[in-house]
This record gives C-alpha cells, sequence and structure tokens, in this order.
C-alpha cells in the first residue's frame, strides 16, 4: 500500500478516550474536511465520528472510512483545539464533548431538524395591469412594498395562490425561496434606545479595555460594579468597537430565564446594525439547528447563550464577555461536566481574543487570578445616574434577649411599612420548618444515608427530607440513640 495514503484521525460520538485512524478513500477526499461528520465502522456496528485532522501516511490494516455526512463542515477548525482540551482536562471522551456542543439530530445518525423555506415576491418592470380586480390588489401591494413573503400575503389575502401563480406566469411578479430561520426573538417588537453617557467609571474602564478591542490579543478583565453601576452599558460599548473592527462577539448569561432580557437589551442598541443570535439549550430543535447555522455561516455579529453557547462556531470572534461569572449555573453538573467561565478564558487564550468577566460578587478564583495580577481589574463602585445603594443594616442575634426568629428591628421596620400601606419582602433562603430535628436529651440528629447531611423536617407532610437525592423518611417516635422523645425542631425555614 501507498506511503500517501490520506488517514484521517476521527473522534467517534461514543464512549472512548482516544481518537480512532481511518483511511479515507480516493472517491471521499475531496470532501473530507476537517469538522466535518464521518460515518465510520466500529466493531461490528457503524458509528457517526468527527474528523479532527488529515495527514499522509501508511493505511495497512486501517478500515476506510463509509461516508462522509456534511457537505460543509459543523465545526470550524479553530474550534478542535478547544475540544481536544476541554476533553483531556474534564477527563471526557472527546467524540461525546463534540456531541454535546452541537446541536439535536447533528451530534448522531439521528435526523436533524428541516431546513424551513419562505418564498419572496418581487414585482417586475412590466406597467401593465392584470385583468382581475384580485390580482389588480395583489400586484399593487407588491409594488408598493417592494418584496413581499408568502406568509404576509397570506395574512392579507386569504388563500393567494391561484392569483400569484397567474401573476407569474403572465411576468407580473418573481419568486425566489430563501431559508426561513426559526427565531424565537425575531417576532418581538424593537424600540432603538439612545446610549446614555457614560459615567467617568465606566469610560475609565472602556479606555483600559479599547487596545485589545481594536488589536484582539488574549487578556482577561475582571469588571467588578456594584449592582447597577452599568456594566451592561461597558459590555455594549465595548461590543460596538469589536463590531466596528468587523468581529463577532459571544455575550454568556448563567440563567437561560436570563436571555430574553438581555437580547432585549441588546437589539433595542443594536437596531439595524448589528445581527444577532441566541443559543441555549432551551430553545426548540429546530430553532437551535438555524442559530448554529447561522452563526457557522458568520451571518451573525452577536451570539447571546447560556454555558453551552461557548462552543459557538464564530468565524471572527473578537470579544467573549461571561456576565454574572460568579454564578455557579456555569458549572454543567451532568454527562460532560465543564464550567463555561474557565473555557472561556481557555478559548480566548486559543484564539488570542479578550474575555471580560463581570460580577458585582466575583468568584474567589476569578478575585485571585486579579489579585496576582493574571487578570486585570476594572471597578464600577458607584451607581449610573448617581443612584444611592440600598442602606443595609447587620443585626447581631446573640445580643437578642429572647430567642425569636426575626429581630425587633426588623419587626420594626415591617411594622412601619404596613402602616405607610407598602409591601415588604422577607427572605430566607431555608426550605421546610427547620433545618433539622433534634434530640434534646443526647443533640442526636438525623442524617441522610445517601448523602449524609442533615434531613430537613416538613412538618405539614410529617417527613424528614434530603434536599440534594430526595431522600426521605417519617420521624421516628423516640431518639434510636438514647431513646429519649424530646424530639424538637431546630432552626427556621420558610414553612
Amino acid at each position: 500500500m501507498s506511503n500517501h495514503c490520506l488517514i484521517a484521525e476521527v473522534a467517534v460520538a461514543a464512549p472512548l478516550f482516544k481518537t480512532l485512524s481511518y483511511l479515507v478513500p480516493e472517491e471521499m477526499a475531496d470532501r473530507a474536511r476537517i469538522g466535518a461528520r464521518l460515518e465510520v465502522p466500529l466493531g461490528r456496528r457503524r458509528a457517526v465520528g468527527f474528523l479532527l485532522e488529515l495527514a499522509r501516511g501508511r493505511g495497512e490494516g486501517l478500515k476506510p472510512v463509509a461516508a462522509v455526512l456534511d457537505e460543509e463542515p459543523l465545526v470550524p477548525p479553530a474550534l478542535i483545539p478547544l475540544f481536544r482540551r476541554a476533553a483531556a482536562y474534564y477527563r471526557h471522551p472527546i467524540g461525546q464533548v463534540i456531541a454535546t456542543a452541537l446541536p439535536a439530530g447533528l451530534s448522531g445518525r439521528g435526523e436533524a431538524p428541516p431546513v424551513l423555506q419562505r418564498t419572496i415576491y418581487a414585482a417586475t418592470d412590466c406597467d401593465d395591469q392584470p385583468r382581475g380586480a384580485r390580482q389588480q390588489e395583489i400586484l399593487a401591494f407588491i409594488r408598493g412594498a417592494g418584496e413581499v413573503d408568502h406568509e404576509r400575503l397570506r395574512d392579507l389575502f386569504p388563500n393567494p395562490g391561484p392569483q400569484l401563480k397567474r401573476l407569474l406566469e403572465a411576468g407580473f411578479i418573481t419568486a425566489r425561496t430563501e431559508e426561513k430561520l426559526r427565531d424565537p426573538f425575531l417576532s418581538w417588537p424593537v424600540q432603538p434606545d439612545t446610549p446614555p453617557e457614560p459615567t467617568a467609571e465606566q469610560a475609565e474602564a472602556l479606555a483600559r479595555l479599547a487596545p485589545v478591542l481594536y488589536e484582539p490579543v488574549f487578556s482577561s478583565f475582571l469588571l467588578f460594579g456594584v449592582t447597577g453601576s452599568g456594566k451592561t452599558e461597558v459590555y455594549l460599548r465595548a461590543i460596538d468597537r469589536v463590531l466596528a473592527a468587523g468581529r463577532q462577539a459571544l455575550v454568556l448569561v448563567p440563567e437561560i430565564a436570563l436571555t430574553p432580557q438581555l437580547v432585549g437589551r441588546f437589539r433595542a442598541r443594536f437596531s439595524g446594525r448589528a445581527r444577532i443570535s441566541v443559543l441555549h439549550s432551551g430553545l426548540s430543535d429546530g430553532e437551535r439547528f438555524d442559530a448554529w447555522r447561522q452563526i457557522l455561516r458568520g451571518e451573525a455579529d452577536i451570539v447571546i447563550g447560556a454555558r453551552s453557547a461557548i462552543f459557538a462556531p464564530l468565524a471572527r470572534p473578537g470579544l467573549i464577555v461571561v456576565d454574572e461569572e460568579h454564578e455557579a449555573s456555569y458549572k454543567q453538573s451532568e454527562g460532560f461536566r465543564y464550567h463555561a467561565r474557565d473555557l472561556s478564558l481557555l478559548r480566548g487564550q486559543q484564539q488570542g481574543i479578550p474575555v471580560l468577566l463581570g460580577s458585582a460578587t466575583p468568584s474567589l478564583q476569578s478575585w485571585q487570578r486579579a489579585a496576582s495580577g493574571q487578570s486585570t481589574l476594572l471597578r464600577l463602585g458607584r451607581r449610573a445616574a448617581g443612584r444611592p445603594l440600598p442602606e443595609v443594616e447587620l443585626v447581631d442575634m446573640t445580643e437578642t434577649p429572647y430567642r425569636t426568629l426575626l429581630s425587633e428591628p426588623l419587626l420594626g421596620a415591617l411594622k412601619a411599612t404596613l402602616e405607610r400601606g407598602e409591601q415588604g419582602l422577607v427572605l430566607l433562603n431555608r426550605r421546610g420548618f427547620a433545618p433539622f430535628l433534634q434530640c434534646g436529651d443526647c443533640g442526636r440528629s438525623f442524617h441522610c444515608p445517601n448523602c449524609d447531611i442533615s434531613l430537613t423536617w416538613h412538618r405539614e407532610q410529617r417527613r424528614l427530607r434530603c434536599h440534594y437525592c430526595d431522600y426521605s423518611q417519617s420521624p421516628p417516635d423516640a431518639c434510636p440513640g438514647c431513646g429519649g422523645i424530646d424530639l424538637e425542631p431546630v432552626g427556621a425555614g420558610t414553612e
């Protein structure tokens, strides 16, 4: 066999920690491109794999690739090093790492969602008029609008198909088809906003960011700003400069529920100037499929999403923003267990782009990086528009003369609030009636046999429950340690 056979390094979407080598048949050589999916033999079956690298060498003993599944690669080559490093660091099979990043239908042999099409009609230069009154009405609307899609015409003119067909045959209009994107935010009304004048602290932060926004190099920044200080405004202005340089921006948010709010803010600022794509696991299969392909084609200037969006296939990345970087929800807790904040720093380092982390309460890791000089600290210590911070009073409950859940200052403040006809909110981040039951004689409490943490007492259900694994049990009539019957709830919960 020749020493110049084309050999593919393939990451199979299976629980294998190593990549496999396959021979690329000559008839597939032109279509086998890095980042494409391949169908390959694996034992007695066939599996889907991802092409990571091509090389020339001896092909003795190698099985041939069965099929190339994609005309265009699904993953840009620039993301391959990120997948390799993430798989090695988090000890997860690289094929499954890539499969996790891809939308449903593209990660295995399952059918991909269909590509939707829409028909666009436009008037020709013909000045004549058709015979029918209905045709004349539809033609007049198309001429006035310039271009109209079929759905719009169907809303205005019930069952316009026969009339459109006659107008096409007579040469009054033309028709073309284009892909219809499934974007849940596309129909939302947009009211363009007016950018506020940046505060002195915002201007200083942007000035320190400016050099790496125009000429991207890897550098990490921690934007430490109090609540209401205008961190989002810094994001918006920084991204504006990135777009002006012809690059794209990736914005990560900790929760899917926060995405619509941020998308609305970005659409209001960049209306008509930038294309925004949303990518997260809460979208339907079709919506995520369309968003991935739109980003892959370079048709999205700004990508907003939750942790899975760190793998967005950006062709010209210029900035990664991680909002509320301290949030624990950036860590995937099942399957491929990765941390999106840490991968954002890795991706920025590999692709030579700046990473901006924002928080009012930075994580210990990010704070240490800033303190040690590995990251640049940007401070926003004052609220925008001169709004004051809320007053916070810390009450020492050890000085309370008797056992009570609510302190005298809190009771007084709640009473005054009600007398003014206002509302008060008491936050207690504990479920159940009490954190645990305790024997008054020997001090014994009850623990989960699976998690070894205290079982929470739910009085209405009369159950002791673990809030980690949902194990529950009925409380005993007597202490199993000493036989005492003085079992008392300790602490307080929302129940």
